[in-house]
C-alpha cells in the first residue's frame, strides 16, 4: 500500500529527510531522502505520522505524532546496515559462507542465498539497504555478531546510545513482532547516524548495484 502523495526515492541522505507514515504505510527505509509532491500540506494532514527533518542543520521543520510509536518496518534495516558497517566496514570484500543458521531467522522477503554460497559484506550490504532483503539482513547479523540474539542486543544498545530511547529491535530486518517499535522521531536520530558514514551513503547513492555470481 503507497501514499499516493509521496514519491519514494532511495538517494542520497542529503538535505532534508522526510517521514510520512500511517498506520498501515511504513516507507522504504523510510529515514533516507523522500521527495512529496505539491499537495505537501494536505500530505501531512493526511498522514499518521510525520516528521520533516533537515539533516544539514539539524532542525525539524515540522512534526505531527513524532514521537507516537509505530512499527519499525523496514527502518529497522537502517540499524542493521550501520551496525555492520560499524564492525564490518574496514574490510567490504571480507568474504562470508552462507550458513543453515543465518538463514533459518530469515523470512519475507529474500533474496534467495543458500547455504555454502560464499559472499562479501559489500554484497550482503547492498543487497540489504538497498534491495530490502531479509535473508542478507540476517547474514550481516551473524556475521558481526556471536549470535543473532546478540545482534538484537546490539541494535538496542546502539540506538539508546544514539539517544533513540522509545526504539526496540526484536530482528534484524523490520518483520512486525509485538513488542517491536520506534518512532519518527527515532528514526531520524538513526538516520543521521547512518547519514554520517560515507559508506552508508555511498550505497544509497548507487543508481543500480549487480552482484557478482557466486
Amino acid at each position: 500500500m503507497q501514499n499516493k502523495n509521496i514519491l519514494r526515492i532511495i538517494s542520497s541522505l542529503s538535505a532534508a529527510i522526510l517521514l510520512i507514515l500511517s498506520l498501515f504505510v511504513f516507507v522504504q527505509l523510510s529515514a533516507l531522502k523522500i521527495y512529496a509532491d505539491d499537495g505537501l500540506e494536505s500530505t501531512l494532514d493526511n498522514a499518521g505520522v510525520a516528521y520533516i527533518y533537515n539533516i544539514e542543520n539539524d532542525t525539524a521543520i515540522a512534526e505531527k505524532n513524532e514521537f507516537k510509536i509505530i512499527s519499525t518496518g523496514a527502518s529497522t534495516k537502517i540499524m542493521t546496515g550501520l551496525l555492520a558497517i560499524e564492525h564490518l566496514g574496514d574490510d567490504l570484500d571480507q568474504k562470508i559462507t552462507v550458513t543453515k543458521e543465518m538463514l533459518e531467522k530469515a523470512s519475507g522477503r529474500q533474496k534467495g542465498f543458500v547455504v555454502g554460497e560464499v559472499v562479501t559484506v559489500r554484497q550482503m550490504l547492498y543487497a540489504t539497504i538497498c534491495g530490502g532483503y531479509n535473508d542478507s539482513a540476517c547474514i550481516l547479523a551473524f556475521t558481526v555478531a556471536d549470535s543473532y540474539e546478540d545482534f538484537i542486543d546490539m541494535m538496542n544498545s546502539r540506538a539508546t546510545e544514539l539517544g533513540a530511547k522509545n526504539t526496540v529491535y526484536l530482528n534484524a530486518t523490520g518483520i512486525n513482532e509485538i513488542g517491536m517499535y520506534t518512532t519518527a522521531a527515532d528514526i531520524a536520530i538513526i538516520a543521521r547516524a547512518a547519514y554520517e558514514s560515507s559508506i552508508f551513503s555511498d550505497i544509497c547513492n548507487a543508481d543500480r548495484y549487480t552482484m557478482d555470481k557466486t
